[in-house]
């Protein structure tokens, strides 16, 4: 290699390497600092987004308590030949036995459905105490602001009272041997298990047609101190927790968690498939991530908390915020690609990169052609009036070398040597 070549590829190998590390450097900060900043942000959006769902859930309480002691003061007038003469214009008997609404009379659209089956108690006293019941939660349903708002009624002995839009016809759709009466809508106000009468929630369920997550909040109902039903709502949790299921994201590959307070997952990031297939309650096994599963061990409380910056799953970096969901105590994970994060950041750096490359090269050839021109073709001149003074002891070059550096101080070095050579032979001739 001439020392042209040499002295371009020095110079640009040192620029080379002092952009790639400095940049490195720099982009290794700056992703830092991103991520530390992002964190923040995703931590405060998480807060405020679990909070806005944690009211909707709260609102049951009020809802729930406040139709509760309607009913109660409803249920406590004396009765009268009119309320059984009320029951009687709005139902009637069908074919299998259950009294329903009048179809004819009926609107799911602004008044509650009725579905009394026959059962042991069946009497004018309990025909009464339902159309009571209809009556309170008509104007109480009709009340309802939000679009998959409901409300119902279910007794011990299978009967349900229910205002859902959404469900018009839901009392005509039940069979006559309907019974929610072994399910938690009834038995977890059961006075044993809820002696303190207090508003619950069911587990969450997943119903496979919408493809829609529902969990119910209910209230024990207790008429002179003896304890009749349930009543509640249901929630639609792509309602109450729209958020975490709607197609757009933030980022797009971001991953939500949800654990209910039993261990089963309602979401469960791209393993969702495996829940939805099962249209169940679902314990999910990690041992493939152990670092996720590490995760979901990890402490958490009300306030959102940034668990990890560097959590990697399937060979990819994430950010994992956590907290819980008030009042049902669910522990929700927000999982988040760093790569989407930092790509804008990335691409700016590699167009960085890549300029500072652009412009290295024109150095380079800058080099190049300067080092050609005022180095490596001074050196030439010099070397070639060495090889003819060699031969012939004739040749000046200090004259032929502009300048004031080494080369030019070199050149009038050999024109001194020579003269003295010079002169040496001419003594010794």
């Amino acid at each position: 290699m001439k020392l042209r070549q040499k002295m371009v590829a020095i110079t640009m190998g040192g620029a080379l390497i002092s952009v790639l590390l400095g940049t490195l450097l720099v982009y290794i900060f700056v992703k830092n600092i991103l991520i530390e900043n992002e964190s923040k942000k995703l931590s405060s959006v998480t807060g405020h987004m679990v909070s806005s769902a944690s009211k909707r859930f709260v609102e049951s309480y009020d809802k729930l308590t406040s139709f509760a002691r309607l009913l109660t003061i409803e249920l406590a007038k004396p009765k009268s030949k009119e309320d059984l003469n009320s029951f009687y214009r709005l139902m009637e008997k069908n074919a299998d036995g259950v009294w329903r609404n009048k179809k004819s009379l009926f609107d799911g659209q602004v008044e509650s459905g009725v579905f009394l089956p026959s059962n042991s108690h069946e009497n004018d006293t309990q025909k009464i105490q339902h159309a009571r019941i209809k009556h309170i939660m008509d104007s109480f349903g009709a009340s309802s602001d939000k679009l998959f708002e409901n409300v119902w009624y279910l007794s011990l002995d299978r009967s349900e009272i229910i205002f859902d839009k959404n469900l018009p016809n839901f009392v005509f759709e039940q069979p006559a041997n309907n019974d929610y009466t072994q399910t938690p809508w009834v038995t977890y106000t059961l006075p044993e298990l809820n002696p303190n009468r207090e508003v619950r929630f069911t587990p969450p369920l997943f119903d496979p047609v919408p493809k829609i997550w529902m969990v119910s909040a209910i209230y024990p109902l207790y008429q002179n101190e003896k304890w009749i039903g349930s009543i509640g709502e249901d929630l639609r949790l792509t309602d109450v927790l729209a958020f975490l299921f709607k197609e757009d994201q933030l980022y797009k590959d971001t991953q939500h968690f949800l654990i209910d307070n039993q261990g089963n997952f309602i979401l469960a990031g791209d393993w969702q498939s495996n829940i939805e297939a099962n249209n169940q309650l679902t314990k999910l096994n990690f041992e493939s991530e152990p670092r996720l599963a590490e995760l979901f061990q990890k402490q958490i409380n009300n306030e959102p908390q940034v668990l990890s910056t560097d959590l990697w799953i399937q060979n990819k970096q994430y950010i994992a915020i956590g907290m819980t969901i008030k009042p049902v105590n669910w522990r929700y994970f927000h999982v988040v690609p760093v790569d989407e994060i930092i790509a804008t950041t990335r691409q700016l750096f590699i167009n960085l990169l890549g300029m500072i490359l652009a412009v290295g090269t024109l150095n380079g050839l800058f080099t190049f052609y300067f080092s050609g021109r005022n180095i490596t073709n001074r050196i030439k001149i010099l070397a070639n009036t060495m090889v003819i003074y060699a031969k012939v002891h004739r040749g000046r070059i200090a004259d032929r070398l502009s300048g004031d550096d080494e080369i030019s101080q070199l050149g009038l070095v050999f024109d001194n040597m020579a003269n003295e050579i010079d002169q040496n032979i001419e003594a010794l001739s």
